[in-house]
């Protein structure tokens, strides 16, 4: 019998293997299996840590830390209970002889760290003229330039130079001053009549100058051979701490500043400390950082300064408790409009909780703010390039006034006046910054 022929329309068959089955889907439980297995695992590494003691040391550790720093806080309301007793008797050596230099001038260093350089002027500013030691002028200059009064500083040191015209202290003083304020021709020859008359502070002026023409390495060579012939004066490690803050040794920064901040007690030095303990940029030292402010307030009797209130909103940010650093951020955007940083801050913040129209016009003050510095940057290259120019000391002021620094806006448009006594306007703008300056001292600017 023939075969049946194969039609066209008829498929043809396969005969590499057997058909191949569908995929069957997945079980309706496989996930919900996977998931237990899962959970059973991750139970039972806990479940190893607890029982290794994980949770134990990590709670006890937590524990001993927080317990450490109460005890610090403790010590340092402690000490400042005895700092205040010593003020007290201070004082009462003070009163029974107000001529004697040596007990004003105690009384004085006593309150500048209890309180800080605000509460030393009224003793210094209430020493009898023509003054019996030139020490106290220098600590009333000294007070002026850490609150920003830079003109009170300068008339200050003014006076006193033509009082003891022979004390190179005074000079070098001075010349620091003038270094600051970016007279560098100026501080050249208050340097130079130091060095002729003898100073102890010469190195650290000369210092001073040499970083501020950019040379920090022959700075800090002149401050560490300082440092072998004065092991004791604290302002030395002060700078070699801002010299290798500038470089972003930040370390060691706070290897320099940590025996200051412990043994001196000046509030300056401690919040030096903070904000270098901040940039190392761990957690771990932005948490030393927040204990070291704590011990400031505790020190300064619950007060704290705007910076310090900015610098502890940082650390808490980076400890991720942002809800504590927006509420600090708030009261300070709030009650400190003028301080740099904040506002952005702030601003970075609100942007990651959706409130973008508020943090847009945080944005644009921070940028104001920006805009302002570069101005004064400007203004102050000008100044270098034509330390002569009455115009460019007045740009100078004019951009100071604008950033509320008044003690060096005065200086700059008196130096203006002085340089050209016949610019048109300029006794009407040197007027208007005494009226605003009033009793007014900033804070010193980061």
């Amino acid at each position: 019998m023939m075969a049946r022929s194969r039609t066209p329309t008829e498929p043809r068959q396969k005969h590499e293997g057997p058909p191949q089955a569908d995929s069957p889907p997945p079980l309706p439980g496989r996930s919900i299996v996977r998931l237990v297995l899962l959970t059973t695992l991750l139970a039972l590494v806990l479940g190893v840590y607890a029982f290794s003691g994980g949770w134990r040391r990590r709670l006890e550790a937590e524990s001993a830390y927080h317990r450490a720093l109460v005890r610090r806080v403790e010590a340092q309301r402690a000490s400042a209970q005895t700092l205040e007793q010593q003020v007290g008797s201070l004082q009462s050596g003070y009163e029974a002889d107000p001529s004697n230099p040596d007990a004003r001038l105690a009384l004085a260093e006593a309150r500048w760290k209890q309180a800080g350089p605000a509460a030393a002027l009224p003793i210094l500013d209430a020493a009898v003229h023509p003054w019996s030691d030139s020490r106290l002028p220098r600590l009333m200059a000294h007070s002026y330039r850490t609150l920003r009064r830079e003109d009170l500083a300068l008339r200050t040191l003014q006076a006193a130079i033509k009082q003891f015209p022979r004390d190179g202290d005074l000079l070098a003083d001075r010349g620091f001053l003038h270094v600051l304020l970016g007279w560098h021709r100026d501080a050249e020859v208050d340097l130079a009549a130091a060095a002729r008359l003898g100073s102890a502070e010469l190195p650290l002026a000369t210092a001073a100058l040499e970083r501020a023409r950019g040379n920090r390495t022959e700075a800090e060579r002149i401050l560490r051979e300082a440092r072998k012939d004065r092991p004791g004066d604290p302002e030395i490690p002060r700078w070699l701490a801002a010299l290798a803050d500038a470089g972003g040794r930040y370390s060691e920064a706070v290897e320099l500043l940590a025996p200051l901040a412990d043994n001196e007690g000046l509030p300056e030095d401690r919040l030096a400390l903070a904000a270098a303990q901040w940039k190392v940029g761990r957690p771990a030292s932005s948490r030393a950082a927040l204990e070291t402010l704590e011990l400031l307030r505790t020190a300064q009797g619950g007060k704290e300064s705007g910076r310090a209130r900015f610098l502890r909103a940082r650390c808490l940010i980076r400890l991720k408790r942002e809800s504590e650093a927006r509420l600090e951020l708030e009261r300070l955007v709030r009650e400190a409009p003028d301080l740099f940083g904040p506002a952005y801050a702030l601003a970075e913040l609100l942007q990651k909780m959706g409130r973008r129209a508020e943090a847009s016009a945080l944005r644009l003050r921070h940028q104001t703010q920006l805009e302002g510095r570069a101005g004064l940057r400007r203004a102050g290259d000008r100044l270098l390039q034509a330390p002569d120019d009455p115009e460019a000391h007045r740009e100078v002021g004019r951009q100071c006034l604008q950033q509320r620094f008044y003690g060096r806006a005065i200086v700059e448009l008196e130096r203006a006046r002085e340089l050209d006594p016949g610019l048109v306007g300029l006794e009407e703008e040197l007027e208007s910054a005494r009226r605003q300056v009033g009793g007014v001292v900033g804070e010193v600017a980061d």
